[in-house]
């Protein structure tokens, strides 16, 4: 399950605190344009000085074109992407699209003779491509796919690779890290373009997936920080400050195990400055940071 950790990144719109220092935060629907639903409320407790985030809601809907709402659910090993772009496998887990527009009958987007590729990995990162409208999906052992959610078509791309840089590094290798996926540029605008950057928690570190498609990597900089090697879960998105429908500021924040905890992260794209902004109940596994583009 995608559990959500947090409203707004740039402030909280309605706050109220509760008796033990408990901060209640509630963000009402946006609703059209393709935004997502309400948000909270969303819990966030203070416990010796240190910011305790708890969800109490599940996933929102991610930022699509108007009349299209896209679910997804984290895919377990086994699993793969199959007729109308869905990711199956134990657990029901799956990618979904859903119509609502007049006339045509909510579905899958399933259409005959689509072929069924299957997932590759125990980690994944899932964005959308907001110039082209794909679904991205990359996992721990390198998988790169491109996704239609229109006709269901999924793509394999170029496994995910660090080029040859000798002589230290006399071939190209695959990277077995790479677990967290985000475009930039969420907006309206197509002289802006996007980026996609991923977070290798192997290496520690950043970086640039270009050209996408071909799945070659480049480091941007190094995590400020040691994430958990054994689990390479992350969740990773960028936020995109959008005025007259153009981007004018676009931050990154990840989910990110340090220490055997669960924290929340603001990161540097072209750095990789991470700084703490919270950690997460041990309970929960935070697989996804879908954040509201506004």
């Amino acid at each position: 399950m995608v559990r959500r950790p947090g409203g707004h990144p740039h402030g909280d719109p309605r706050r109220r605190c509760d008796a033990g220092g408990l901060v209640r935060t509630e963000e009402p629907a946006t609703g059209g344009g393709g935004r997502p639903g309400p948000v909270g409320p969303v819990e966030r407790r203070h416990r010796a000085g240190r910011r305790r985030l708890r969800s109490r809601r599940g996933p929102a809907d991610l930022p699509v074109a108007p009349g299209r709402r896209t679910t997804s659910r984290a895919p377990r090993r086994g699993a793969g992407v199959g007729p109308g772009g869905r990711a199956e496998g134990a657990g029901h887990a799956r990618l979904r699209a859903d119509r609502d527009r007049p006339g045509r009958p909510r579905g899958d987007g399933h259409r005959e003779g689509h072929g069924y590729v299957a997932l590759d990995g125990t980690s994944f990162g899932v964005d959308f491509n907001p110039v082209v409208d794909r679904l991205r999906v990359i996992s721990d052992t390198g998988q790169n796919l491109r996704v239609n959610v229109d006709d269901g078509v999924t793509l394999v791309d170029g496994t995910l690779t660090y080029p040859a840089n000798p002589p230290a590094v006399p071939a190209p290798v695959t990277a077995t890290g790479v677990a967290g996926a985000a475009y930039t540029n969420n907006d309206a605008d197509p002289n802006t373009g996007t980026s996609l950057f991923d977070i290798d928690t192997v290496l520690d570190q950043v970086v640039a997936q270009a050209p996408a498609n071909a799945g070659l990597l480049s480091a941007t900089g190094k995590l400020t920080l040691d994430t958990d090697a054994t689990d390479a879960t992350v969740g990773f998105d960028a936020y995109t400050r959008v005025r007259g429908g153009t981007t004018t500021r676009v931050r990154a924040f990840a989910s990110l195990r340090v220490g055997g905890e669960t924290g929340m992260y603001s990161v540097t794209l072209g750095t990789g400055r991470a700084e703490a902004l919270g950690t997460f109940d041990a309970d929960q596994q935070v697989v996804a940071v879908p954040l509201e583009q506004r």
